[in-house]
């Protein structure tokens, strides 16, 4: 071989060395370019997500709170859903101390309002009892605080009733979560609490140990555990009895429109 034909097979190889090395490098900074770019698109979908649960939470505020007849918020669903078609229920009881047994003060059943990321459903942004929990695979957060007001000497307790006559699960367009003020009902027991040795609120609901997390951090609560003996996902939690006690059911009609 002629040092010619030496040359022309080196130019050849080091062009296939370096056409390969490239084409590597570009194929290395594509994949994970577009998993970074993917994971920021997921973020802030959550994050806007997080954003609009938290003007509902201020609007359903305005119904229960505040007595709005009717209130209106827009939810973007682009690679979502939404849904109100689950259950949740949430009772407080009490143990009578002469008879040693469990009277229920008030037992409440609601229809949340869930938003699911439609890729991995991974991640839960639930409007439940008047908070607003987000749920993941390692853990979850209450992002605004239930109407529960928990102290040694008073109780107040307001139980908001999400509820619907149509249950919808929509995704892929915007939404306007209409919520209207529906029947409330409340109750005072401070006149018969000298009967009672413990309270127990329980909260029966996907997102139990959010709300373990949450309730076992007031200094009222003597104990908070998980019993899933029924096979749903419950949390119990026992408190002091205080000195004054008021339990209120905020009702909410929810509907979901395109």
């Amino acid at each position: 071989m002629s040092r010619r034909d030496e040359r022309a097979v080196s130019d050849v190889i080091g062009f296939v060395l370096v056409f390969g090395l490239v084409a590597t490098t570009v194929a290395i900074i594509s994949v994970s370019g577009l998993g970074t770019l993917q994971d920021s698109r997921n973020a802030e979908q959550i994050n806007n997500a997080e954003r609009a649960f938290d003007v509902l939470a201020d609007n359903m505020a305005d119904v229960h709170q505040e007595g709005a007849p009717h209130r209106a918020t827009e939810i973007s669903l682009e690679k979502a859903q939404l849904n109100t078609a689950t259950v949740v229920r949430m009772n407080v009881t009490a143990k009578n101390t002469t008879s040693g047994s469990w009277e229920t003060i008030r037992n409440v059943q609601a229809q949340p309002i869930v938003w699911t990321a439609t890729r991995g459903r991974e991640t839960q942004i639930a409007y439940s009892f008047g908070a607003v929990v987000r749920s993941q695979r390692d853990g979850g957060v209450v992002l605004n605080r239930p109407p529960l007001v928990l102290e040694d000497d008073r109780m107040f307790l307001t139980i908001v009733k999400t509820q619907t006559n149509s249950p919808k699960s929509l995704s892929g367009t915007t939404i306007r979560v209409r919520a209207s003020e529906a029947r409330s009902a409340g109750q005072i027991r401070d006149d018969e609490l000298s009967h009672y040795g413990q309270l127990r609120i329980n909260v029966t609901t996907p997102r139990a140990d959010i709300w373990q997390q949450y309730l076992e951090r007031k200094e009222v609560v003597t104990s908070c555990a998980i019993d899933e003996e029924t096979g749903t996902s419950r949390v119990s939690c026992a408190l002091d009895v205080p000195e004054e006690l008021y339990v209120s059911v905020s009702g909410i009609t929810v509907a979901l429109e395109k």
